[in-house]
Order: structure tokens, then C-alpha cells, then sequence
């Protein structure tokens, strides 16, 4: 039951958080409009969510 009550949440929390991240990112991609900094941040975002 613990792991029935603590997955949800888990899987909320992800999915609440990188929407957000990804905003912040267009944020700063349209605020500074450095494409090579957005596929930067874009490759470092990808490679941190895969290792973890």
C-alpha cells in the first residue's frame, strides 16, 4: 500500500516539474534568443532526465 501511495505522487511531481522547467527555458530562449544556448540547455536537460 506504501508504494500504491507514494507512486502517484511521484509520477505528479515529475510531470509537474519539467513542463515548468521547459517554460523557463522558452523564457530565456525568447528573451536572449541564443539558439545555441537553448539546444544547450535542451542536451543538458535531456542528459540529466536520462541518467536519473
Amino acid at each position: 500500500m506504501i508504494f500504491f501511495n507514494t507512486s502517484p505522487i511521484r509520477i505528479f511531481h515529475k510531470n509537474f516539474y519539467i513542463p515548468i522547467l521547459f517554460v523557463c527555458f522558452l523564457k530565456v530562449f525568447l528573451q536572449f534568443k541564443y539558439c545555441h544556448t537553448y539546444f544547450l540547455l535542451i542536451s543538458l536537460f535531456t542528459q540529466t532526465t536520462s541518467s536519473s
